[in-house]
C-alpha cells in the first residue's frame, strides 16, 4: 500500500492536533488542581490555627516568616541588596575584632 504526499500530511496534521489538543487539555488540567490544592491548603491552615498547642503557634510563625519574606522581596529593602550587593550587609556584621584579624591577621 502505497501514500501520498497528501495522505502523509493529513497524517501528520492530525499528529500535530492532536498534540496541540492534549496540550491544552492538561494545561487547564493543572489549573483546576492547583486552583483545588489552594482550596485545600486554605482549609488546613484554618484547622492548623484553631487546633490547640504547638500547631497553631507553628502556623502564626510560619505565616509571619511568609510575609516577612515576601516583604523582603517586593520591598525598599530588596532593591537595596540588588543594586549594592552582599558588601553593606556584610559590612554591617563585620565586628572590631574580625576588623584586626582582617588587617593584621590575627596579629596586633
Amino acid at each position: 500500500m502505497e501514500f501520498s504526499y497528501q495522505t502523509i500530511l493529513f497524517i501528520l496534521v492530525g499528529v500535530a492536533i492532536g498534540y496541540v489538543v492534549s496540550y491544552i487539555k492538561s494545561r487547564f488540567e493543572i489549573r483546576d488542581y492547583k486552583l483545588e490544592l489552594k482550596g485545600f491548603q486554605e482549609h488546613l491552615n484554618r484547622q492548623m490555627l484553631k487546633a490547640p498547642g504547638f500547631s497553631s503557634a507553628w502556623e502564626v510563625a510560619l505565616q509571619e516568616s511568609e510575609r516577612e519574606y515576601e516583604e523582603n522581596e517586593k520591598g525598599f529593602k530588596s532593591i537595596i541588596k540588588k543594586v549594592f550587593g552582599p558588601s553593606i550587609t556584610q559590612h554591617s556584621e563585620v565586628t572590631p575584632h574580625t576588623e584586626l584579624q582582617k588587617e593584621g591577621f590575627g596579629h596586633r
